[in-house]
């Protein structure tokens, strides 16, 4: 079983080989001759004599010594890419290959494969049993959101609504206080105000008058004022005279 998978691995390798004739004549010459590296060489070996392993171990070695070797990426990655290998580390490889060689035309096959190896990571990662089982229950999270927003939505329309009815009966409330306070504040139509008099004694004079008025006798000529023409002057003054008090 083991010598079928190499089998299969190598014949991937040489799959890519061939599909490398269609890619642009550069990245085609750069991916021949790093192959033709004797590092590559004793890897393939190794991979030829069932030693995968062994293979792995040389690819990183000459990634680590040599970053910028584009093929050995990608034959590193095709080995890590599958069931019980390092998905992660793969992806990695495969993209360091893109970047190296960003004008080869194996970039949508490349992209292709880290596609399917960040799904085999989620399956390895959450369980291949279990993964329909959360995508489901995710979908239904959503769904759930989505009727809860749209409730909030609604409520949210019913209180601006209240805000506003709110608002206006404030407004109006607010009209109608000023109305009545002005009513309270305007004079009666036909009313006249109270007038107060004051009788004049023997002897008063307005000051006399002022003082028990208002307790103050230099306000006589405010009293004076209010009594034109009955008064002409303050001798005027007469015991009986009734006088108005401003």
């Amino acid at each position: 079983m083991r010598r079928m998978r190499n089998l299969m691995l190598w014949r991937g390798l040489l799959a890519l080989a061939v599909a490398c004739a269609g890619c642009t004549k550069r990245a085609q010459t750069a991916d021949e001759s790093e192959t033709d590296h004797p590092v590559m060489k004793r890897a393939m070996e190794k991979l030829r004599a069932g030693d995968e392993a062994g293979a792995i171990a040389v690819y990183r070695l000459l990634v680590d010594k040599e970053p910028a070797m584009a093929r050995a990426h990608l034959a590193l990655a095709l080995l890590l890419d599958k069931p019980g290998g390092d998905y992660v580390a793969a992806i990695y490889h495969y993209r360091r290959y893109l970047d190296l060689r960003p004008d080869t035309e194996k970039a949508e096959m490349i992209k292709g494969r880290i596609r399917a190896a960040q799904l085999s990571f989620i399956g390895q990662e959450v369980g291949a049993s279990n993964l329909t089982d959360r995508i489901a229950g995710l979908e239904r999270e959503n769904a759930a959101l989505k009727v809860r927003a749209a409730n909030l939505e609604t409520q949210a329309r019913y209180l601006r609504a209240s805000l506003e009815r709110s608002r206006a009966r404030l407004a109006q409330t607010a009209v109608r206080a000023e109305d009545a306070l002005e009513r309270m504040e305007a004079p009666t139509p036909g009313l006249q105000p109270a007038v107060r008099t004051v009788k004049v004694q023997k002897g008063d004079t307005l000051g006399k008058v002022a003082a028990r008025a208002y307790g103050d006798a230099h306000r006589w000529k405010e009293i004076l004022e209010a009594n034109r023409p009955l008064l002409k002057r303050p001798e005027d003054v007469r015991p009986g005279q009734e006088l108005v008090l401003p």
